[in-house]
């Protein structure tokens, strides 16, 4: 697959199929720092109604089996979050991409549960995303609002796509391009270094507005150095 402008396009190797279905209950742009999985007991065309659109409701993806829904790129806001934090950020709509899997059974302790099909595909197009964008941390519906929704109870086997948590473990970048190193989170502090295209970093943490990055590299006298860089030219390892 790739992503094209936010599109998904699954190409010739892919086991699923991708259908564009544009809905109008979108917002502005969108920051993809974050995935929020949402579990689903219906079909897709009762996910997004815009015939009906004071519900105010809208996801990016939608998963079933061998097909994937694209109702919007993944650049721009959907409805899908509410009322959300997590990780010190508020509204994740404007921070997190909605992707919707349908529930086909319930386990034996009454938690809803995904088809392998639907599986196989999320395990597919998941780590395109993260690696696309960068993300953080992938979380469940119930883990960042109180509003009503199905869990996604199959969360774990996906948290390993990611590192998350402390400073020292957010993970190892890649540099797209000769960047400066600042001595702040911003173009107005000094700059202290460059970093190479295709030299690796590690990255300590994000400034508050997710622009920037803090990270750790290695100089040719085999010291390490520190600073700012934006995080717009760097992909994950």
């Amino acid at each position: 697959m790739e992503i094209v402008n936010g599109i998904i396009e699954s190409t010739g190797d892919d086991h699923f199929d991708v259908v564009q279905f544009p809905t109008r209950k979108v917002g502005g742009t969108l920051k993809p720092l974050y995935i929020v999985m949402h579990g689903w007991w219906g079909e897709a065309v009762d996910l997004v109604r815009d015939a009906d659109e004071s519900t105010k409701y809208s996801t990016h993806l939608f998963v079933h089996d061998d097909e994937v829904i694209q109702y919007a790129p993944l650049t721009t806001k959907t409805w899908h979050a509410g009322a959300s934090y997590w990780q010190g950020w508020h509204g994740l709509n404007s921070f997190a991409i909605g992707v919707h899997a349908r529930m086909e059974e319930f386990s034996p302790t009454g938690e809803p549960l995904a088809s392998a099909g639907t599986l196989s595909t999320l395990h597919a197009i998941i780590p395109e995303i993260v690696m696309e964008y960068n993300i953080r941390d992938i979380m469940s519906h119930e883990q960042v609002t109180k509003l009503p929704g199905m869990k996604f109870t199959h969360l774990s086997s996906f948290k390993p796509y990611v590192e998350y948590g402390n400073a020292d473990s957010v993970g190892r970048f890649l540099a797209v391009a000769t960047i400066a190193v600042r001595s702040g989170p911003d173009v107005l502090f000094e700059p202290l270094d460059t970093i190479n295209a295709g030299e690796a970093v590690k990255v300590l943490r994000y400034s508050d507005n997710g622009e920037w990055a803090f990270v750790l590299y290695e100089r040719d006298d085999h010291k390490m150095r520190q600073g700012w860089v934006h995080e717009s030219f760097l992909r994950r390892l």
